[in-house]
């Protein structure tokens, strides 16, 4: 196996809990290696930290799957999943999807699996997993008997890991349209021709807290994607919703979705960029009781840092304007760059360029099948505000 070291004075994150170790905190030089090798990772002075994987074409160049003497090989990754499989059964107890396994949480970094139903969506993101896939699929089918597996490969990450893009259905035949239950509402993913694995599971609590608010409302779902949060305020008693994406397809899941619920009549699905819908509602002085704001991430890089927070701003100046006084903003951000505290001072200074008072009502984030891994803060991600809007 081989053996890498960081350099001087590099090791205090890693031996807090952070599992990666960046290229330039290496001490060798890591041309010609493959991405994907097994290697040990050691302090400058020889003590061992862990063991994980390497891409030298990474700036994430290590990633750790065991800390300390713990050896990595397939019983090590049988327990990890067993372990995953019993946490969701502690957390999530009778639920029809979740996040299976959540990558670094649950102690196989790169690996991402949604279960819906009885059938499994993988994204393997790092070179290392994808070496490992063989045997995790062959876990997965010992451990958790799913119906199908595929494994969806449109995922940015793959590309910047040297991986193909394409889906390869890994066992049995995966359909493209699972319906399952969040509480009351009955939702379906599309994990083949949907985006991610076919839906957003890692609103289910934020939508949940909707009931306290929306009674008797009119509610704004503004980059809507198939409506969850529009029919899940229907469900709570909202008046109407209208949801507004650019994905005609997305918009045709959500008209899907509205009728299992027997709330079509209560649904418009509008195709429109934002932005320019935003401003047409503020012409007429349209205004809606709820607005829901859970745009995809704008931040995607350190480096669009600064342009991703200047479009939260203007998103939040707009949507601002059309919500009533008195009203709620439901502003949502998964750009895990955005930290909780930048992301609600763009909304604050957007609420003092509008003249608009707001209080924080309530905070979310994602669900407990996404579990936060204390010491590695890259597995918080999602932000969730209920604001109240003067």
């Amino acid at each position: 196996m081989i053996t890498l070291h960081l350099k001087p004075n590099r090791q205090k994150r890693i031996k807090d809990g952070h599992l990666w170790a960046f290229a330039g905190e290496i001490a060798e030089n890591l041309k010609g290696l493959d991405p994907g090798d097994k290697i040990a990772l050691c302090s400058s002075n020889g003590r061992l930290l862990g063991h994980g994987y390497v891409n030298p074409n990474s700036l994430i160049a290590v990633r750790l799957i065991t800390r300390g003497g713990v050896k990595w090989d397939d019983d090590l990754l049988r327990t990890r999943i067993k372990s995953a499989v019993r946490y969701r059964e502690l957390v999530c107890p009778g639920w029809d999807a979740m996040r299976l396994i959540y990558s670094e949480s649950d102690g196989v970094p790169g690996l991402i699996v949604d279960k819906y139903m009885d059938h499994l969506i993988l994204q393997s993101l790092t070179a290392g997993i994808e070496k490992q896939l063989d045997t995790l699929v062959g876990l997965l089918t010992e451990i958790v008997k799913p119906e199908s597996i595929i494994l969806k490969g449109d995922n940015p990450f793959r590309k910047l890991e040297g991986l193909s893009t394409e889906d390869r259905q890994l066992l049995g035949t995966t359909p493209d349209h699972i319906e399952f239950h969040e509480g009351k509402a009955v939702f379906s993913a599309r994990p083949v021709s949907g985006q991610k694995t076919g839906f957003f599971l890692d609103q289910r609590m934020n939508r949940q807290m909707l009931k306290e608010f929306v009674s008797g409302t009119r509610v704004l779902d503004l980059y809507s994607y198939s409506g969850s949060w529009g029919i899940s305020s229907i469900l709570f008693g909202a008046k109407n919703a209208v949801m507004v994406d650019s994905s005609a397809s997305a918009l045709a899941r959500g008209a899907e979705d509205a009728k299992a619920n027997s709330v079509t009549d209560k649904c418009s699905f509008v195709k429109s960029d934002v932005s320019d819908f935003l401003k047409k509602l503020e012409e007429k002085k349209d205004l809606f009781d709820v607005v829901i704001l859970d745009p995809p991430a704008l931040v995607k890089s350190r480096a669009s840092l600064n342009d991703g927070s200047l479009l939260y701003g203007r998103i939040h100046d707009k949507a601002l304007r059309i919500v009533k006084p008195g009203g709620i903003l439901i502003s949502c951000s998964c750009s895990h760059l955005l930290t909780q505290e930048k992301h609600l001072a763009i909304i604050g200074k957007a609420a003092a360029r509008s003249g608009r008072n707001i209080r924080l009502i309530k905070k979310g984030g994602h669900s407990p099948d996404h579990p936060i891994l204390p010491g590695h803060p890259e597995t918080e991600y999602l932000k969730c505000w209920f604001l109240q809007c003067d």
